[in-house]
């Protein structure tokens, strides 16, 4: 198992439907993510039909949606199809971004709510 050096201190929400293709190749994706991470308790998958005020309530305007909240905070978001390397890549960078407010916490008390979300958008090629 390539399971995280240490405890995963994130949640994984994973908002899908069933009548979406997109939804269906990414959900194989994170599937095997879970399993080769050992992420079972980490991942929570919110349908969008049956559960619309969650939709409305963390912001989800496109599916599928992937998002790693840390205690109520939204640190990374991605909208459409996905790879496992890229949610290893971001949880790492999530934790690289903790390790550093730890270690110089003047720096991290500068950011303000919602700088220290991820956007992947802008270098999805590369990143691939």
């Amino acid at each position: 198992m390539n399971g995280p050096a240490q405890p995963l201190g994130y949640d994984i929400l994973y908002f899908w439907a069933s009548w979406c293709g997109p939804c269906k190749m990414s959900g194989r994706s994170l599937d095997r993510f879970e399993v080769e991470h050992g992420l079972t308790d980490k991942i929570r998958r919110i349908n969008v039909d049956e559960h619309p005020r969650l939709v409305s309530q963390w912001y989800v305007t496109a599916i599928p949606a992937l998002l790693i909240v840390s205690d109520g905070e939204v640190r990374w978001r991605w909208s459409g199809t996905f790879r496992g390397s890229q949610l290893r890549r971001a949880l790492e960078d999530c934790r690289l971004s903790d390790l550093s407010a730890t270690l110089n916490p003047a720096a991290g008390s500068m950011l303000g709510p919602g700088e220290r979300q991820f956007d992947y958008h802008s270098n999805a090629q590369e990143r691939a």
